[in-house]
């Protein structure tokens, strides 16, 4: 039987700001049941070095430890937060394991005995699949680190454990409060990203070591493997679970600016033209889902009735529009993508987009996927139509704002309007200047996922007549632009010479027909 634990009484609080975008993740949600759109993102980061908790160990490991303090991080798997935690908190316990390794012989030097140790357990626990452990210990947001004495977990006295107080969820925050609340000096056995970054991408891409060892100094390069993303053509599954997330996402931003009437009235109708549009081009096979050819295939029909719900009346009182009509969790329950339950959505998750490192690939690639099959399926006429209204969605409702201006920045030439094999270059151009972004970043963080490097796309292996020998940059500056030579950005001008991909922009518009054709795409 679960025990109510003191902590809902708190004599001592800390409060936890572990927020990158000023908010924590809610426990409720969680504890309830995994919402589909949540089990869309769940990732579990292998713990190297710090100990898995769960209802058949904790009370055993907790009593049985000869540490004197003890510090457990509680997380969801679903939790954006907790996912670009997980790498920092693995970092922190393998500075925590020189610490004790370096306590513990000082120890043995003095003829002390264990429990003299001021060594530290570091400990996690999943909170979706253990859900009672952190409703016994008060578990309200993700992800929570808690740190007391052992003696104080031990005697589950949670109003005498603090919850470690960062507002930057890094190794070194969290050192410093250490410093400062604990008096714990971990300065001399800190680890830094570069160190641990490449042993845990060789963790997540699949290969075991005989040992993990608590000093990584002595290792040698690891060599990571490279598994480039070689499919012959595009997966529409995965293009129907971003457009699902996306829809959801949208309309639980348009509940919320409801009050305000001009970015109600914008967004309503930003949305409405998306889905409109899918109805209209939403990349499905031929035969798909057994639909006849004299019927509307199922997520097209589905997209048009909801674009229908969009431009109609229903949410317009008094001349005003009021998007409280568009609760996600109502509109769900009598509205479904494709015909589909959304749980399915989250039972499956992503196939092609899955990625190998937390927070990395599922939505954003889902959609680079739409982008580029609804490109492939436009006529000449609206091929700069559908580009403007893809364009508002994603200026309106994708929720990073940092990628969100970068997009905006991206050039759109009369060039590339002028009929569909332009328009499909100019996503394949833009996507790739994305790719180069996203590099950079990752290559300076050495968080990329390990399985699916950045590069430009697609791959010689995957197209091996779209590559032209390389030339020098300055005969690249002074070819006039066309529909199938666009005009280089300046992303990519400040590229360095040797790192100039030549491109046969015939071959690539003949390689984007092929691979985003429905006929060709992989179905559910």
């Amino acid at each position: 039987m679960r025990r109510a634990m003191p902590m809902r009484s708190v004599a001592v609080v800390v409060s936890v700001v572990f927020c990158l975008l000023g908010r924590l993740c809610q426990a409720e949600d969680a504890l309830a049941g995994v919402p589909w759109f949540q089990a869309l993102s769940m990732f579990h980061f292998p713990h190297l070095w710090t100990v898995d908790l769960d209802e058949h160990n904790f009370a055993s490991v907790i009593n049985s430890t000869t540490s004197k303090y003890v510090m457990v991080e509680f997380y969801a798997p679903w939790c954006p937060h907790c996912q670009h935690f997980a790498p920092e908190y693995e970092r922190l316990g393998l500075t925590v394991s020189r610490f004790n390794n370096a306590s513990n012989a000082a120890r043995s030097r003095a003829l002390q005995p264990p429990f003299a140790s001021p060594a530290i357990l570091s400990a996690t626990v999943d909170c979706v699949a253990h859900e009672g452990i952190c409703e016994d210990w008060g578990v309200t947001g993700f992800p929570t680190l808690l740190w007391g004495m052992r003696e104080d977990w031990q005697a589950r006295a949670g109003d005498r454990l603090k919850q470690i107080n960062v507002t930057d969820p890094t190794t070194e925050a969290v050192e410093e409060w250490l410093g400062k609340e604990a008096h714990i000096d971990l300065s001399e056995f800190h680890v830094s990203r570069q160190e641990v970054m490449p042993f845990f991408r060789t963790q997540l891409a699949g290969t075991q070591p005989q040992a993990l060892p608590s000093n990584l100094s002595s290792l040698p390069a690891i060599g990571l493997p490279v598994l480039p993303h070689t499919a012959s053509a595009a997966d529409l599954w995965d293009v129907q679970v971003a457009v699902g997330l996306l829809i959801h996402n949208a309309v639980s931003q348009l509940v919320k600016e409801h009050v305000d009437q001009g970015a109600a009235t914008k967004g309503r109708a930003v949305l409405a033209n998306f889905t409109s549009l899918l109805a209209r081009r939403f990349p499905e096979h031929p035969d798909a889902f057994g639909a006849k050819a004299s019927h509307t295939p199922p997520c097209r029909a589905s997209l048009a009735a909801l674009s229908r719900r969009l431009d109609g009346t229903t949410g317009i009182t008094a001349g005003k529009v009021n998007n409280s009509d568009l609760d996600p969790d109502h509109l769900e329950q009598g509205w479904q993508l494709c015909g589909m339950p959304w749980v399915d959505y989250g039972e499956r998750g992503w196939r092609s987009c899955r990625g190998t490192w937390p927070g990395k690939r599922g939505f954003t690639c889902g959609l680079w996927t739409l982008f580029h099959a609804v490109a492939a399926q436009a006529e000449d006429d609206d091929a700069a139509s559908d580009l403007h209204i893809l364009h508002a969605t994603v200026s309106t409702f994708f929720d990073c704002d940092e990628c969100r201006k970068h997009f905006e920045q991206i050039p759109v030439n009369p060039q590339d309007l002028v009929n569909r094999q332009a328009v499909q270059l100019w996503w394949w151009r833009t996507h790739n200047n994305v790719n180069r972004r996203v590099k950079s970043f990752e290559d300076r963080l050495q968080d990329g996922d390990p399985a699916f490097p950045k590069v430009q796309w697609p791959s010689p292996a995957e197209c091996p007549s779209c590559r032209l020998p390389k030339r020098p940059r300055a005969f690249l500056q002074r070819r006039a632009p066309s529909p199938l030579r666009p005009e280089r950005s300046e992303d990519e001008l400040a590229q360095p010479a040797e790192e100039e991909e030549v491109w046969d922009f015939g071959e690539v518009a003949s390689f984007l027909e092929r691979y985003y054709s429905p006929a060709s795409a992989h179905g559910r």
